[in-house]
């Protein structure tokens, strides 16, 4: 015959049964939508230099393309380029701004 003594939970376990069904429960009160484009390419991850004025990545059919701009330098109120946006600041600025447009409140 089985032993038939319910079993009690080890710590660690309990933890991870609560955490499951909070995650499995919680109701959504903002979804958010990235764009595919975004999703499938994604901005330059180191600096591509100053020569560098247009960025492309292709991901199947979708193209992502960035060109270098200009802006107006104080010192000078001249316009003068500036380069390529790079790094995780530039691809997180982009990803929250993309997202400011497509969030759905619930």
């Amino acid at each position: 015959m089985k032993d038939t003594k319910p079993r009690h939970l080890t710590l660690v376990k309990k933890r991870n049964l609560e955490a499951s069904v909070s995650i499995a429960t919680e109701v959504l009160k903002q979804l958010a939508f990235q764009h595919t484009v975004l999703c499938l390419t994604c901005m330059p991850y180191r600096d591509p230099g100053d020569e560098v004025r247009v960025w492309e990545r292709k991901q199947g059919s979708i193209l992502l393309h960035v060109e270098a701009g200009y802006a107006i330098d104080p010192s000078t109120e001249r316009y003068a380029k500036i380069g390529l946006p790079f790094g995780p600041k530039a691809r997180l600025i982009l990803a929250h701004l993309n997202l400011d447009g497509f969030c759905l409140d619930y």
